[in-house]
């Protein structure tokens, strides 16, 4: 199961990165759906174990979050226009991204073994710290709720 739920995946993440690599251009929509996907593979890999797959996946996602949340005006531009103003949440919800990574990345590097356990809960904690920022950032935009 885990493994088909790990191909899946990666088939979304080929057709996403296809798509963008096609168009050249951002579209949120799409660019969202491809840090999901790269998102659920950090995710996988904490659940397997797979540091490889972690630091992989972690690599691309962050790269891709700072390309896509970091330029306010780039943000205001996707976003609709009644919302646009909240651009400044995608970009506080980047630097919390890739704060955590930092962490992610510090604890996957750790060669302390006695340590394990703590080290793994200070790495998960810091990805549910990157989902939170992703919760944040589309609660407030979406205004869920208000319509």
């Amino acid at each position: 199961m885990l493994k088909k739920n790990l191909l899946s995946t990666i088939a979304a993440i080929a057709i996403t990165v296809t798509s963008v690599q096609a168009t050249n251009d951002y579209d949120l929509k799409t660019n969202m759906q491809l840090l999901n996907a790269e998102l659920s593979t950090v995710r996988d890999g904490f659940i397997t174990g797979d540091n490889k797959t972690i630091k992989e996946a972690l690599k691309k996602f962050s790269e891709n979050a700072r390309d896509l949340l970091s330029n306010k005006e780039h943000i205001k531009s996707m976003l609709p226009k009644d919302v646009a103003y909240k651009a400044n949440i995608a970009v506080n919800a980047s630097k919390a991204i890739d704060k955590n990574v930092g962490i992610i990345e510090e604890m996957l590097n750790y060669r302390n073994t006695q340590s394990t356990s703590r080290k793994n809960k200070n790495a998960q904690e810091a990805f549910l710290a990157i989902e939170r920022a992703c919760f944040s950032c589309h609660s407030l935009v979406r205004d869920y709720g208000k319509k």
